[in-house]
């Protein structure tokens, strides 16, 4: 199998490892499927043009959809915005409060439709539907293959990634858009011992 035959099985594999769980719910505990040191879903943002605030999502679910067209079957993710993690419990409290995700209201992010497109040059994308905040748009999320390891906050090596820019406002989170910058870096990060688990499924 080739190196970019791998990545793609890689990625695929991580998100149908996300697919894979029983619900699409944040109201009540499943039991654990995803193993997150090796699929990680982080997110970045400035403030202050300086300093970068990174954070992570612990709580992800998903569903594989069959459908009958050419483009055979899609996943629907979704992150529970009451999992977020910036490692600052004032910041995290915030964050979940109605001054920016108000999880209270809109609960979860969903990523739906999510599918699978190679363009001309090779170069490979997951694309689908953003919600956040009740608002949607589409997305497309870049696979990369990370040449120089990239490390998560629990030191794990990871080796591929899928990311994608969106800018907030548009999702109606513009609190503090003096201080804090309007675009939010969203990665998927996968590691080496993700990957060999992955390709063997």
């Amino acid at each position: 199998m080739n190196h970019v035959s791998m990545l793609r099985k890689a990625l695929l594999g991580a998100f149908l490892l996300l697919a894979n769980m029983a619900a699409l719910s944040c109201d009540k505990p499943l039991r654990p499927v995803l193993d997150l040191p090796q699929v990680l879903v982080e997110f970045k943002v400035k403030v202050m043009g300086v300093v970068t605030v990174t954070g992570q999502f612990h709580d992800v679910r998903g569903s594989r959809i069959e459908t009958d067209s050419d483009r055979g079957s899609s996943l629907n993710i979704i992150v529970c915005l009451n999992s977020v993690d910036t490692q600052n419990t004032g910041r995290d409290r915030l964050l979940r409060s109605s001054t920016f995700f108000d999880v209270e209201r809109f609960p979860t992010i969903d990523f739906t439709q999510v599918r699978l497109v190679t363009g001309t040059n090779g170069e490979r994308h997951l694309v689908g539907e953003l919600t956040l905040h009740g608002v949607s748009q589409p997305i497309a999320f870049e696979i990369i293959d990370l040449e120089r390891k990239a490390q998560n906050g629990a030191g794990m090596s990871m080796a591929y990634a899928a990311r994608a820019t969106i800018k907030r406002a548009q999702f109606g989170l513009d609190a503090f858009r003096m201080v804090v910058s309007d675009e939010v870096e969203i990665t998927v990060y996968v590691n080496d011992d993700g990957g060999k688990q992955i390709a063997g499924l």
